[in-house]
C-alpha cells in the first residue's frame, strides 16, 4: 500500500472533457490504519467551487484485491482495487447513478502521483494530483540519516 499514516497534501488539476485549461485543485486529507483496512478523511478545494469533505475506506480481500468505498463525492461509490504492487490501480462506481471512476497512483520524486477519469450524465472529466506525506523528506540532497561516500581511489593506510 502506498499511502501510509499521516497527513498528506495534493495539488493538481481537473479537466472538463472538451475544456482547455484546467481547473486548479489542492487536498488536505489523514490517513489512518487499523486491522480491518485503511481510512483517509479530508478535503478538497477546487477554484471557484466550495471546500468539499471526503472520505475513503480500504478494505484488503482474500483474493489479493482491496474493496473501495468512497463518500463525499455525489452519490457513494464502491469499488476493486489492486494496490500492493505496481500498476497501482482502481476502479470505483454507483449504482444508484451512471457513474464510474478510474485512477491509478505511482511513485514520483517527492510522493505520489494520481490520474484519473471520471465519467456521469455530465460527462467526462480528468485529473491529475501530485501527493505529499506532510514532513517527508523530499527527493532534493542526501537524507541526514544515510552516508553516500564514493571513493574512485584506493584508500591509504
Amino acid at each position: 500500500m502506498l499511502l501510509t499514516d499521516g497527513r498528506w497534501t495534493g495539488r493538481g488539476r481537473y479537466l472538463f472533457h472538451g475544456q482547455s485549461l484546467g481547473i486548479g485543485v489542492q487536498t488536505q486529507f489523514r490517513v489512518t490504519s487499523d486491522d480491518h483496512g485503511l481510512h483517509v478523511e479530508g478535503s478538497l478545494d477546487a477554484q471557484q467551487q466550495p471546500s468539499r469533505e471526503f472520505a475513503l475506506r480500504v478494505v484488503p480481500d482474500d483474493t489479493g484485491l482491496f474493496e473501495m468505498t468512497a463518500q463525499g463525492f455525489g452519490p457513494a461509490l464502491q469499488g476493486t482495487a489492486k494496490l500492493a504492487s505496481e500498476p497501482n490501480m482502481g476502479m470505483l462506481w454507483a449504482d444508484a447513478v451512471d457513474r464510474q471512476v478510474s485512477f491509478s497512483v505511482f511513485a514520483v520524486p517527492d510522493g505520489y502521483g494520481c490520474r484519473g477519469f471520471a465519467r456521469d450524465e455530465s460527462g467526462l472529466i480528468t485529473w491529475e494530483l501530485s501527493l505529499r506525506l506532510e514532513g517527508a523528506q523530499t527527493g532534493r540532497g542526501p537524507s541526514p540519516n544515510k552516508t553516500n561516500v564514493v571513493s574512485l581511489r584506493p584508500r591509504r593506510s
